[in-house]
């Protein structure tokens, strides 16, 4: 078959697998879902084909001031960091999580100036690799900066420099130890996820120094570097999931630059391609399945630089489709925003996130356009913005969806809107994969008024992420013997009615020991909340039965309807040990606690089953060393049910 041929039997043959693959797909609907951030470009569509002048770039850095401004700016800042070594063969690149003080376990924050960590114990060793691993992806995006500014400017220290480093890594990959972290294989890095992410960076200042270099240099690259990386990434064993997507992403882009149709069509319609991820990934509700919104960024992180070499590639058509469900993946969190502008926070992630992050739409304008991202484009100054300019009406406003009761029941998750109240329910979970334990969690809004939320994470490795946020303690949820939910289940929708704003769910699987229910509605102004505990027939005895409450809020018991309080240790089970100042007093099956949010009050009236012992502390929130408080009943038997009732009170 002659190399024509072989181009044409390619493209029949991705043809047909698009064809076969989503035959019964409506792409009307995927480009009329969340139509209010939505642009139409060519075709009657809302993605966008990326472009790149670098002749209109350097014209406009010639001729216009703040341009010019903009590049002395962004060159020395790369003068800076060129201006002595920043990576070595001898160092071993590890896990970005390991990046806590070996003394204090609490999370540091790599910055430049940071100095490079002293190794004697074997603690200070991960601390090193991850310090490593931090440093040399930051030397990557100066690769990618370098190789950018000789295009720019035709200054040769800038893609020779660039040359160096990347000759640096292609001379060393196979000398450096294999890895293979939670079973992703990496040599540079600590894992094959942090290989991925620098692909997508090395393979465009490869793109972008093509002409610069030999045709041997390129294939020494391919063959020392790339290929060697593909193997690893191929290799792994991690699961369907947001680093696979991240392995096929870089692989695919690897397969663009050096016109690998094979590679490609393995990258993109293979059993780990990116359309078997996204069919598998992507819900009716357009939020990844592993159930973090923070992944769900990351997933499009993955996706939207592909997008872009594809464009620049000419091959953006292959993957239109995919680009019109990452739109919608990008625009379906604004759906269920609360009013001060925040996203609830199921999962893991290391921040609470912005519904409407600017410089986040602005990243992916180029191929996933919308109507903020557009005007962001137009009045910022950086490469995209220099190299793809747009123009966009400003006379448009920029609207975004309404926020209403609704069921997301493809993510198990539900909100509940009414009467100034909004709730964000957590009910379940479709993978282990960056599950928390906070199936039946809440978060609970008024207006704009935060009064319970999920504070996100910290460092994966750090016993503050694994023994606390990690677990059932940081969530509003029931505990058995002082311990949550073990392993992830689905959960059951049992009964959700918009008109009534309410809602009920249960986890009959919460624990190998017990199931919980929980019911929630908005009636008459006033949040009501029901939350059940069941041990199962097979538990031989009674056991503590517990329910957590927490609240951005200043927590306020009334007086006169509890015992007198005592200083008490923390009860036992994973993560008390976190709490501070804990007190402890009996207490009634009606009590009421007030919550001061700011100038705002809230009545709480708390219904426990029975008589119940009631712990009240400080507990850990972020951004550390952020504190937050929470109420803790707990009472022995085999059943118990808690209803709260949350009524607010007219500003002080």
């Amino acid at each position: 078959m002659t190399a024509g041929l072989a181009h044409v039997f390619f493209f029949l043959l991705m043809f047909l697998a698009s064809v076969l693959g989503h035959a019964t797909d409506d792409l009307s609907m995927l480009v009329g879902r969340f139509p209010e951030q939505k642009v139409m470009q060519e075709r009657n569509l809302p993605i966008r084909v990326a472009q790149e002048n670098w002749g209109q770039a350097i014209q406009r850095v010639a001729t216009d001031s703040s341009w010019q401004a903009w590049q002395r700016s962004t060159q020395a800042a790369l003068d800076a960091w060129m201006s002595k070594p920043r990576d070595r063969a001898n160092w071993v690149g590890g896990y970005q999580h390991n990046l806590f003080d070996p003394a204090t376990k609490l999370p540091m924050k790599w910055s430049t100036t940071m100095p490079e960590p002293r190794v004697t114990t074997d603690a200070d060793r991960k601390l090193h690799e991850a310090w490593v691993a931090w440093t040399r992806s930051n030397n990557f995006d100066k690769i990618l900066e370098a190789a950018r500014i000789y295009r720019l400017t035709g200054e040769k220290r800038y893609a020779d420099w660039a040359v160096s480093q990347i000759d640096l890594y292609a001379d060393n990959y196979a000398i450096w130890p294999l890895q293979q972290l939670y079973g992703s294989r990496s040599r540079m890095m600590g894992q094959g996820l942090d290989e991925a992410t620098a692909t997508v960076r090395l393979i465009d200042a490869v793109r972008l120094l093509h002409d610069y270099v030999s045709f041997s240099k390129l294939n020494g690259w391919r063959d020392k570097l790339f290929y060697p990386i593909v193997d690893n990434l191929r290799n792994s064993k991690v699961g369907m999931n947001n680093i696979s997507l991240w392995h096929a992403a870089a692989t695919a882009e690897i397969a663009l630059q050096f016109g690998d149709d094979k590679l490609f069509l393995e990258a993109i319609d293979g059993p780990m391609g990116i359309r078997a991820i996204l069919k598998l990934g992507v819900t009716e509700d357009f939020i990844w399945y592993e159930g973090s919104l923070g992944y769900q960024t990351y997933v499009l992180r993955a996706l939207a630089p592909l997008f872009v070499h594809a464009s620049l590639m000419g091959r953006a058509n292959d993957l239109a489709r995919e680009m019109l469900i990452a739109q919608n993946m990008l625009l379906a969190p604004l759906a269920i925003r609360f009013e001060d502008g925040m996203l609830p926070n199921p999962g893991d992630a290391t921040s609470r996130l912005k519904a409407i992050d600017l410089a986040f739409m602005l990243e992916l304008y180029r191929t996933l356009p919308t109507r903020i991202g557009l005007i962001e484009a137009s009045r910022k100054k950086n490469w995209d913005t220099l190299l793809d300019p747009v123009a966009v009406d400003l006379t448009v406003p920029a609207q975004l969806p309404v926020v209403k009761t609704s069921s997301l029941e493809s993510i198990r998750m539900a909100v509940l809107k009414a009467d100034g109240w909004q709730v964000f329910l957590r009910y379940g979970q479709l993978t282990i994969h960056h599950a928390q334990a906070d199936a039946l969690n809440t978060e609970i809004y008024f207006q704009n008024i935060p009064i319970s939320t999920n504070p996100a994470t910290v460092l994966y490795e750090s016993s503050l992420h694994k023994d606390y946020f990690h677990r059932a303690i940081s969530h509003n949820v029931p505990l058995v013997d002082g311990e949550g939910q073990v392993g992830w289940d689905a959960g059951k929708l049992d009964n959700f009615d918009a008109q009534r704003s309410s809602v009920a769910v249960r986890q009959p699987r919460l624990r190998p020991d017990a199931s919980a229910t929980r019911a929630i509605s908005i009636q008459d102004g006033q949040l009501l909340d029901r939350l059940t505990l069941s041990l199962n027939p097979g538990a031989p005895t009674d056991k503590r039965l517990g329910f957590l409450f927490h609240t951005d809020c200043d927590l306020e018991l009334m007086k006169g309807q509890l015992g007198p309080e005592f200083a008490s240790p923390p009860p036992h089970g994973t993560g008390f040990a976190f709490w501070e100042q804990i007190m402890v007093r009996d207490a009634p099956t009606k009590m009421q606690a007030r919550l001061h949010c700011g100038t705002n009050e809230f009545v709480t009236e708390f219904k426990v089953s029975a008589a119940s012992r009631l712990y009240t502390a400080r507990a850990p929130s972020t951004p550390l060393p952020k504190k937050r408080a929470v109420i803790y009943f707990e009472l022995m038997g085999r059943d118990a049910a808690i209803e709260m009732r949350l009524q607010h009170e007219a500003k002080r």
